[in-house]
């Protein structure tokens, strides 16, 4: 009742947008779309400093060990279940087994989530995926990271060669 005395009331997407419709079946009004911006100053900054370092290294935490040369698709999201990060290493290990093997000793999957300590799932899950990562085989080609950092975040995006979204009926953030 509260937010439909609002006298004005924002979304962030259209996705949004129709989770808010459903949820508040009740209400008469109907919010508009606000997107949020990016800080096109920080992604500028942040792409300039990697092509003056033109580094033979990846530039992230836990990936020295990236070849140059690598395809490398990344999986970006929370350790949390609804998130399935198991689909990425399933459709990875599919991918591995198609290519020839001289192709597919250059492609790495990593998955880099936010990972809390505190929080169970996050625990759980992040051992769950290192299981499936062995049950598979894929102990050389993956890379599980927790919580990277915004430039870390940035170049994982920036140097990727794929982007995998596997959370199902959830919107690209």
């Amino acid at each position: 009742a509260s937010i439909g005395m609002a006298d004005v009331t924002f979304v962030n997407s259209k996705f949004t947008l129709r989770v808010f419709g459903d949820t508040f079946l009740r209400l008469q009004m109907v919010p508009d779309v606000l997107y949020p911006t990016l800080n096109t100053d920080y992604f500028d900054a942040m792409k300039n400093q990697i092509s003056a370092k033109q580094s033979n290294k990846f530039g992230v935490n836990g990936c020295e060990d990236i070849p140059r040369n690598a395809i490398v698709l990344l999986d970006i999201n929370r350790y949390e279940r609804k998130k399935n990060h198991a689909l990425a290493l399933h459709a990875f290990r599919l991918v591995i087994d198609f290519l020839p093997s001289t192709e597919s000793k250059r492609c790495r999957l990593v998955i880099a989530g936010g990972y809390d300590e505190r929080v169970l799932e996050n625990l759980e899950h992040y051992d769950e995926l290192r299981l499936l990562v062995d049950k598979l085989g894929l102990q050389e080609s993956v890379l599980l990271l927790r919580s990277p950092n915004d430039d870390e975040k940035f170049v994982l995006l920036y140097k990727s060669n794929c982007l995998l979204y596997t959370p199902d009926n959830e919107h690209f953030g």
